[in-house]
């Protein structure tokens, strides 16, 4: 099986849509409310975010060179998380939920 002779002048041809691709489309129409999905992907981002501005941290104001501004960034890290969790529990709870407004905008 060779790859397709493709000229400079040919049409492009899209190809066909992978399988997670289709089976996200069809989460889309299903996705009135759907707390589980708003709250692993509510969480997910936000360990994701916690975790690499906690490298950040680390790495450039550690406390051997920063005595007192290396805790203040640490602890200023975790009540943006703390905040940012209740933050999206607020949101997954008393509004629309995390996974509906891309639903709504596409």
């Amino acid at each position: 099986m060779g790859a397709a002779a493709v000229s400079t002048g040919s049409a492009y041809v899209r190809p066909p849509p992978h399988i997670p691709l289709v089976i996200r489309m069809e989460m889309r129409k299903k996705a009135d409310k759907q707390p589980i999905l708003d709250g692993i992907l509510g969480v997910s981002l936000i360990v994701h975010s916690h975790i690499g501005f906690d490298s950040i941290i680390v790495d450039y104001v550690h406390t051997r060179k920063f005595p007192l501004a290396g805790p203040i960034a640490a602890w200023a890290l975790r009540a943006a998380t703390g905040l940012a969790v209740w933050g999206v529990y607020e949101f997954n709870t008393n509004d629309v939920g995390t996974y509906h407004p891309p639903n709504i905008m596409g």
